[in-house]
């Protein structure tokens, strides 16, 4: 296994990382900032392709800015008001474009 890849495995399951993880060749002159700067990318990485809560629970396309803006159009044409999870949406419509762009940043990113 690659030394990089256990120990960023190590880190996202939250095992704690004694000292930096060394390869296994007699050179070890790596760098350990280097590798904690790429597990914190895969670590981001890993949360933008997942998603948040919000993508789950209001998943695009369905959900989105025009649903938003009709659920907003019919109340003011019909009087037909929001339900709760329409309510919801809506209250947490600036946290899901946000986790909507970053899947799509990561998802449009190449892997390494």
């Amino acid at each position: 296994m690659n030394w990089r890849v256990a120990a960023a495995s190590a880190v996202l399951l939250g095992l704690p990382l004694l000292g930096c993880a060394t390869p296994p060749q007699p050179d070890c002159s790596h760098d350990c900032e280097a590798l904690r700067e790429e597990v914190r990318e895969l670590r981001a990485r890993v949360e933008a392709l997942e998603g948040s809560p919000l993508l789950v629970k209001f998943p695009p396309p369905e959900w989105g800015e025009d649903r938003m803006k009709k659920i907003l159009e019919r109340e003011i044409l019909t009087g037909v008001y929001r339900n709760a999870e329409e309510r919801e949406f809506i209250e947490n419509f600036p946290a899901w474009k946000q986790a909507y762009e970053r899947r799509q940043g990561a998802e449009a990113s190449p892997a390494r």
